[in-house]
């Protein structure tokens, strides 16, 4: 973990509101000294404007009292969910909040070491009694037992990543937090910008293709909720209401989920039109604009509405994880489902009809995939046992998906039995349950891989499979020969199979991608210190190095694309395996100087992370967009003959299937009897 905490240096209003860009030089920027014009700080809420030194001097003191925070591990108290970081204030109850508030306050500073001078104090207890700061703090506490206080009470000690949702939009017209969320008006510039065929093209792109793997929206729901809001931005007339004067609407959940479906269609098979980097400003702009209904709502129209869209926003923030902190939204997203009971069977008492009880499986079904995929690629508790669940599964035709829970089902009795200490069945040794694991994986791989689609290859999930039964783990630090053979191979094959996938994928999500990743190269370098003799007996020099540097490959690949603290980690695996690698040329057992116990922690500390690891793997905070030129939205009419049929939402044209991995055929079996 980072032993200094750091503050971003902020732009200039004048800047900003002229859409220059800042040079950010203090005490002010060159912009305003040509201009001779005040340099002032950005702030929505100031009756008066700011100095930008005063600015910067008061980031730096929050910067040193994070620092102390940090380490006297106390940090986490005013760490709020990044998701929940934009929340108004009039969510908090007036008196309740303010002891909560002063109590939070007590946590914070009770560990940070005496203070020099009675100023210092002062100005600690002008910090920490300031409002934004209150925000954050009270975010973290529970204050309410409704359906959307849910994320306010999960704690952001564990969390993996620190990302932050953009700055709130200075279109909202309502800006009293004592005002009725109700009354709130938001202007949906971004989203009246995109003609209305398109977004019609746009969701029907989402339905053909995503809702396939993750069906917790109902098609019908989702139609009735396009119809409404194309109904208020007049898509449905026959001249297109001018979106050149301002139309402000109401915070509306059709709006809500309108926009996040948006935000994912965009980044669909972006890769390979050469269009990406606009696509993706497109879609954090559409999330960002559409991501404050959610904060203005004042209620969901029921739980289960609110658990998808939370599963919405989860979905999202593994394409874009700087939007959203993904372990947050898994955590929330489970135990809402244990809340509403949807991991057991209804009761007959609740009368529930065949469409509700089928949309409760798939709802659950979903975020259960979310989580067992997370927690796997963290290595993280899983939120919720499997003896605990005994809810069935969808019904057969929500194929992939039923593949998807079989799949990830097999991978959490993994799990349990290598990081959470279940015992195997009685009766079989441990070379006879990898036996069984082992045929198990091959069986859903032949039962699945007809259905699985492009996106969701299970030739990349069989190698995965594998190489989590084989790999190292708390319960078998050190597998046998064959294991770590096993299980390199694995990781390399998986690597190889998922490299045509980050390049070209049709839906990437760098979040799981770059875990996967690191999760993979560790296990390789683990192998290759301590399964050298089985690795190069079966693999020639050239082709280790080979499969060792798709890693590297792999993690610029990610960190191109956007997620530049990537390629720390490549830094790190490349230095780690220069030693492997020159033992396996020289074919000299003995491992050299520059691999000794130092190497050793290190590489235990990437095998078994703690509940700090990844530090550095973050999506930093988002920086200022490049400004592009006028969208053109023919972009996504290439896809035309492919995703429509016609301009009715509600129709669905058959999908063409396109294969994840382009490449050479991939031995699954992985050629060891």
């Amino acid at each position: 973990m980072a032993s200094e905490c750091k503050r971003s240096i902020l732009s200039c209003s004048r800047c900003r509101k002229r859409k220059m860009r800042c040079d950010r030089q203090l005490p002010s920027c060159s912009q305003c000294l040509s201009a001779k014009a005040n340099c002032t700080g950005i702030s929505a809420n100031a009756e008066s404007d700011v100095p930008r030194s005063i600015v910067q001097h008061l980031e730096s003191e929050i910067a040193r009292l994070e620092t102390e925070l940090l380490q006297d591990g106390q940090l986490e108290v005013v760490h709020a969910s990044d998701i929940l970081l934009q929340m108004p204030s009039s969510l908090r109850l007036g008196a309740g909040a303010a002891d909560r508030t002063a109590s939070a306050q007590t946590k914070a500073t009770g560990g940070v070491g005496s203070v020099r001078n009675h100023a210092d104090r002062d100005l600690r207890t002008s910090i920490m009694s300031s409002g934004s700061l209150q925000a954050i703090v009270s975010a973290t506490l529970p204050y309410g037992s409704g359906a959307t206080d849910l994320l306010s009470r999960v704690r952001m000690g564990m969390t993996p990543s620190s990302a932050k949702v953009g700055e709130k939009s200075s279109r909202t017209t309502s800006i009293n937090p004592k005002a009725n969320k109700g009354s709130i008006l938001l202007e949906p510039t971004i989203l009246r910008s995109i003609p209305g065929d398109i977004v019609q093209r746009l969701m029907r792109k989402y339905l053909n293709t995503i809702h396939r793997d993750n069906p917790f929206l109902v098609t019908s729901v989702v139609v009735e909720q396009f119809n409404n809001v194309a109904e208020v931005l007049g898509w449905q007339a026959q001249t297109q209401a001018s979106s050149d004067g301002p139309l402000p609407v109401i915070a509306s959940h059709d709006f809500l989920v309108v926009y996040l479906v948006l935000a994912i269609s965009v980044t669909l098979g972006s890769a390979n039109d050469g269009h990406e980097e606009r696509c993706m400003a497109l879609s954090m702009s559409l999330f960002e604009e559409g991501i404050q209904h959610l904060y203005s709502l004042p209620s969901f129209p029921s739980d289960i509405a609110w658990l998808q869209t939370i599963l919405l926003v989860l979905l999202y923030a593994t394409v874009c994880p700087r939007s959203a902190n993904v372990w947050v939204l898994s955590g929330a997203a489970m135990r809402s489902c244990l809340e509403l009971g949807l991991h057991r069977e209804p009761p007959d008492s609740m009368a529930l009809d065949v469409e509700a009880i089928e949309l409760r499986r798939r709802v659950f079904w979903a975020a259960y995939c979310m989580d067992r995929s997370i927690c796997s690629a963290l290595q993280l508790p899983l939120s919720t046992p499997d003896e605990a669940i005994n809810t069935e599964l969808p019904s057969p035709t929500q194929d992939p998906f039923q593949g998807s829970i079989v799949y990830q089902k097999l991978l959490s009795a993994i799990l349990h039995v290598h990081f959470h200490g279940e015992p195997i069945p009685a009766g079989l040794t441990w070379e006879d349950w990898l036996t069984r694991m082992e045929e198990r994986l091959r069986s859903w791989k032949k039962l699945h891989s007809q259905a699985s689609s492009h996106h969701e290859n299970a030739d990349f999930k069989m190698a995965r499979g594998m190489m989590m039964l084989h790999r190292p783990s708390p319960r078998v630090p050190l597998p046998s020969p064959r294991s770590l053979l096993l299980a390199f191979e694995a990781a390399a094959t998986s690597e190889r199979i998922h490299r045509e996938h980050i390049q070209t994928g049709f839906f990437r999500r760098p979040w799981l991608s770059a875990h996967h990743t690191l999760e993979a190269a560790t296990v390789v370098l683990f192998c290759l210190r301590h399964g050298y003799d089985a690795v190069t007996e079966r693999f020639s020099a050239a082709q280790v190095f080979d499969m060792a540097k798709l890693f590297t490959s792999n993690f610029l690949a990610i960190a191109a694309h956007g997620w530049p603290e990537v390629s720390v980690y490549a830094g790190i695996y490349e230095r780690l395996l220069g030693p492997l690698l020159e033992r396996v040329f020289l074919r000299n057992s003995a491992l050299g100087e520059q691999f000794g116990p130092a190497q050793d922690t290190e590489l235990m500390r990437l095998l078994y992370p703690g509940p700090a690891h990844l530090d550095n793997l973050r999506f930093g905070l988002r920086q200022e967009q490049e400004e592009f030129s006028p969208f053109d939205f023919n972009l996504f009419m290439g896809d035309d003959e492919v995703w429509t049929a016609g301009l009715d939402l509600a129709e669905q044209a058959p999908e063409v299937e396109q294969r994840w991995d382009m490449g050479l055929p991939v031995d699954v079996d992985f050629g060891i009897s």
